[in-house]
């Protein structure tokens, strides 16, 4: 816990069983591919953001047999203690397919456009195969997260810039994960500054994030429209000062000792 407080971000070795995490490859491969985005028109593929991945939100929601790793209960109970929070609920899943020869992932944090505080946000970054670094492993910015939100909210070339600007002039170095196994999980906080390689192989890499946020917070001040957007999306009605208890953002059980 310390060194999630020290740093941002934690890799957990095996938290998961990995037998378990490839059985669901099969079905969230599928969810992937049923969403028609495997081929983007060429006028999409012009800025940075559909060049790294093909992104699909919310499976779990679509097909309930990916809901034993949707929502995990080890996963929230690890989100909760690493929080410090009585538990945790799934603020939103997102599937992440790097195609062979996709580009990086820019510099981003995950809390810029959560509609909860962004430092009561988690994500744990599951990989549904073994990833080592040149298949789009994921890099961080340790430290990075004391400094909260850092502006830049889009994901293109232009925020990428500006990113690389400020982790220079914060004196902060990113760091590359060593390879992953089925089962490794790497949690990071919503304001860790973190991205990807690009995939320099002949395999897919697929990815879960599940975006998660301390239980009994409340919702907060729109600072920008892609934050309202998303809020609109996952909870209308919902408004800044509501409690973030929405049925969307179901709570993790707890998990079995």
């Amino acid at each position: 816990m310390a060194t999630f407080r020290r740093d941002g971000h934690l890799l957990v070795r095996g938290l998961l069983d990995g037998a378990a995490v490839a059985g669901m490859r099969g079905p969230l491969m599928r969810a992937v591919e049923r969403s028609g985005r495997m081929e983007l028109p060429p006028e999409r593929l012009k800025d940075a953001y559909s060049r790294a991945f093909v992104q699909v939100i919310n499976p779990g929601f679509q097909d309930p047999s990916l809901q034993p790793l949707t929502r995990s209960p080890r996963v929230g109970a690890w989100v909760a203690a690493l929080l410090g929070a009585p538990g945790a609920r799934l603020l939103l899943e997102d599937a992440f397919l790097k195609l062979p020869g996709a580009g990086p992932t820019p510099w981003h944090q995950d809390g810029s456009v959560a509609p909860v505080p962004p430092e009561q946000v988690l994500t744990a970054w599951i990989p549904l195969q073994p990833v080592a670094p040149e298949m789009g492993g994921l890099r961080l910015v340790p430290r990075s997260h004391r400094h909260g939100l850092w502006g830049p909210v889009d994901i293109s070339e232009q925020t990428q810039e500006e990113f690389e600007r400020l982790i220079a002039l914060r004196g902060l170095r990113p760091i590359e994960l060593p390879p992953m196994a089925l089962g490794d999980v790497s949690f990071h906080s919503g304001c860790t500054v973190h991205g990807a390689r690009a995939n320099e192989t002949d395999q897919g890499r697929l990815v879960l994030a599940l975006h998660c946020f301390a239980d009994g917070v409340m919702v907060a001040p729109i600072r920008h429209p892609n934050q309202a957007a998303l809020l609109e999306r996952l909870a209308p009605g919902h408004a800044a000062g509501d409690a973030a208890d929405a049925p969307c953002w179901p709570r993790f059980a707890p998990a079995v000792q």
